[in-house]
């Protein structure tokens, strides 16, 4: 897919639709190539409050499209936007993950109750 105009409301409205459907929690990961003209989106769903983030496999999909910038986002069914002490350790774990192959994580949404929590926007990134 192509992207213009990258901002992180752009992403929002490519993320929202696929977060209003989840039955439960759910986990997005977009890599956007380095020419900054295309991404692609993964998904990963889990049970009613958790997501089991398979970083390996997260990894070897982004080196294989050639990210060089990433965007997460999950939800939150409770409906509270705001991170947990688990998306934070999280976040900075996928982050220093994805410096080691010269990739930059450009934010973390938290989609809930039709809101949506970025760590960019809130100063965490």
């Amino acid at each position: 897919m192509r992207i213009d105009g990258f901002s992180i409301g752009k992403v929002a409205e490519i993320c929202r639709p696929l977060m209003d459907h989840a039955v439960g929690e759910r986990f997005i990961f977009i890599g956007i190539c380095r020419n900054w003209n295309e991404y692609s989106i993964w998904t990963m769903d889990g049970g009613a409050y958790r997501v089991p983030i398979k970083l390996p496999a997260m990894l070897r999909a982004l080196v294989e499209w050639d990210a060089g910038t990433v965007v997460l986002a999950h939800n939150h069914p409770s409906g509270r936007a705001e991170p947990s002490e688990a998306d934070i350790h999280a976040t900075h774990k996928i982050a220093d993950a994805l410096r080691l192959l010269d990739m930059r994580l450009a934010d973390h949404l938290i989609f809930a109750g039709g809101n949506y929590y970025s760590f960019r926007e809130d100063g965490r990134m």
